[in-house]
Parts: C-alpha cells; sequence; structure tokens
C-alpha cells in the first residue's frame, strides 16, 4: 500500500449487511453471524503481561480473505517497516514461522493462504514473523503499528508478540499463534475483540461488526515489558506540529541571503510517526509583504537538498538555500493530503 494512502481518513458508519453463517472450523466458532450498525471508532485495550515463552517475535495471521499492510516496528535504535509494495517481504525482516502454515503477499499485503476446509476458506493461519526477537523493556519499549483489513465475510485474525510465531496456548485446537501475547480480532460476534495473556481491567472489547466491516483500521501497540496498551482505529491523516528549531513558527525568521536553513520537522498520524519520504508531497516559498497581514505577492522557485529522515530524533530535514533578493518570504511544507504548515523568513544583505 502507498503512504499517501494513509492521508485518507476513513469513519466508521452504519452498513447493512446479510447474515452469513461460516463453518466452525473457518473462525474456530460456531455459526459466527455478523450485525452491522453504527458503532465505535476506537478501541483501547491494557493491562500487566510477565508472560514470556522463550521466543519475542512479532506475528501477523489472517484466516479468510484478510490482510496486514504497512507494518512499522520500533525498538531502540532497531526500526523495521514493511509495505509489500515489492510483491514479498523483506527476508532480513520476515519470515513465515512455520513453512507447513504458509502466507503470502497478496495485492500488496500479507495473507495466510492455506486452505484446510472443504469450501476452500483460508484457515490455516500461517504467521508471518519478525526474524529478530524483540524483547520489550522499560529501558526499550517495543512499539507497533499495522494496518488490518479485515474484508467482508466473516473472519478472526491474530496479531502478537512475546510470541513464537506458531499455534500454541489455549487456541493450538484453532491453529492460532497462542504461544504469546496475542490479539484476536474478529469482524463478526459484535466485533469481539481479545487481548490474550495479559491482564487488565481492559483487555477484551465489543465495538460492533462496523468497527472492522467499515474498512482498514490501524493497530499501535506499546510494551515496555509489564504494562501493554493497544488502541485500534480508524487511517487519521498525516499532520504535523510545523518546523522545529532553529525555525520559530511564530516569529519571523532572520536569514542571509544565499545562506542554507535546515528545515525540521516530524511528521505523524496519531501517535505514528512517519518515516517515508512520500510522506511530503511538497515545498515552496512565496515572495510576501513584510507586513505581517499581507497576502503573498508571487510563488517562487526554491532550491532545496534532498530530503531525508533521521530516524535518531524522528524528524525529516529539508537543508533550504534562501533566496539572494532582500525581502520577506513565506515557506510551505505541504503533506501527503493537503495539510500544510508555514513559517516567514526576512531575507537579507
Amino acid at each position: 500500500m502507498n503512504r499517501r494512502a494513509f492521508a485518507l481518513l476513513l469513519p466508521v458508519f452504519a452498513l447493512a449487511c446479510s447474515e452469513t453463517p461460516v463453518s466452525p472450523s473457518t473462525n474456530g466458532l460456531a455459526s459466527p453471524t455478523q450485525s452491522v450498525s453504527a458503532a465505535v471508532t476506537t478501541v483501547s485495550l491494557s493491562g500487566t503481561s510477565s508472560y514470556s515463552s522463550g521466543f519475542n517475535h512479532v506475528v501477523f495471521a489472517t484466516s479468510g480473505m484478510a490482510t496486514w499492510d504497512d507494518i512499522r516496528i520500533t525498538h531502540g535504535t532497531t526500526v523495521i517497516t514493511e509495505n509489500f509494495n515489492s510483491g514479498a517481504w523483506n527476508p532480513s525482516n520476515f519470515e513465515l514461522a512455520n513453512a507447513s502454515n504458509p502466507g503470502a503477499v497478496e495485492s500488496g499485503a500479507y495473507r495466510s493462504t492455506g486452505t484446510i476446509d472443504v469450501d476452500g476458506s483460508r484457515n490455516v493461519r500461517g504467521g508471518l514473523r519478525t526474524v529478530q526477537q524483540l524483547v520489550p523493556s522499560a529501558l526499550i519499549p517495543l512499539r507497533i503499528w499495522a494496518t488490518y483489513n479485515s474484508g467482508a465475510s466473516p473472519v478472526v485474525s491474530f496479531f502478537g508478540w512475546r510470541n513464537t510465531g506458531l499455534p500454541g496456548g489455549g487456541f493450538a485446537s484453532f491453529n492460532e499463534p497462542g504461544n504469546g501475547i496475542l490479539l484476536r480480532l474478529h469482524n463478526f460476534n459484535n466485533g469481539q475483540t481479545n487481548l490474550t495473556q495479559v491482564t487488565g481491567a481492559q483487555v477484551n472489547a465489543n465495538p460492533g461488526d462496523a468497527f472492522y466491516l467499515s474498512g482498514p483500521v490501524r493497530l499501535s501497540v506499546v510494551d515496555n515489558g509489564t504494562n501493554v496498551s493497544v488502541t485500534i482505529g480508524p487511517l487519521l491523516p498525516l499532520s504535523s506540529t510545523g518546523f522545529r528549531a532553529p525555525v520559530s513558527m511564530t516569529k519571523i525568521n532572520m536569514a542571509k541571503g544565499g545562506s542554507t536553513v535546515p528545515l525540521k520537522f516530524q511528521v505523524v498520524r496519531g501517535d505514528e510517526p512517519i518515516a517515508d519520504l512520500s510522506a511530503v508531497s511538497s515545498v515552496a516559498a512565496q515572495s510576501v509583504s513584510c507586513t505581517a497581514s499581507a497576502a503573498p505577492a508571487s510563488a517562487m522557485s526554491t532550491p532545496a537538498t534532498a530530503l531525508r529522515y533521521d530516524a535518531e530524533d524522528e524528524q525529516f530535514i529539508l537543508n533550504w538555500r534562501v533566496p539572494t533578493t532582500v525581502g520577506c518570504y513565506r515557506t510551505t511544507i505541504t503533506l501527503s493530503g493537503g495539510a500544510t504548515f508555514s513559517a516567514r523568513f526576512e531575507v537579507r544583505r
């Protein structure tokens, strides 16, 4: 999935859907049905966990035609991203947990692809797991983001960490990666959502079937080795709080003509820092009156070095070459999806 698509805000709304019972083996529950109505827009689960299987993979698995996409994992200096745009996953970062439980990239997203049901339903639930084992701690918390699309048919899919990636635990008979912390996502049974191996006041939720049926949702996980929190919500548009130092967003910045000014800024979607360069659509400068309330006088081309991402400070950096003509300018960054922010400069000799 192209990250430009992240600029879409997909609200949850009511849909009409006929009830479609499926075989018990498809979802691990007898005759699941869907009843779609206006539902919650965000699900938050949290609790504590001391669970340890001896393995600390992050794993994604599906049933039916559900998919996982646009994965981002951070753990200290380790940053793992995968959007499957190449038609495969990076084998340095991901692997199938078990060759007998297959999965593949289809239409730019990951699906578990095996079939065991007589009706051809995809139910082997093969896990795609990280090659690295990522042990969360208070000093180095684990953060995970991923996009989930359940599709329209009744399915249950899985997202685990501190996990072997293999079938096991209390869900072994359903071929689910239950050897570890596991998030189980249903687009039926009133949107049944369960966080296992975590103890807390809110580890189960029923946001309604429409929560998953209305379109893709974005999941965010934070695990510091003891406390676990999960947030699930709609895909949010890209945003930014604007330029960071040395550029001021509230005062006119003084600059020497022909000099270079580093434009530093962070782009986020919700609580997720964005590193993809395609998040920045354009940079432009306009000559403006030096009166603060005046409208732009004319647009101009402004040279800049290549945009780059600083992973340590989670920010973009663009070195802007200041015009040599004395006067005032407004420099504007436009993000994919249309959000903008600007700073004013007064250029002197």
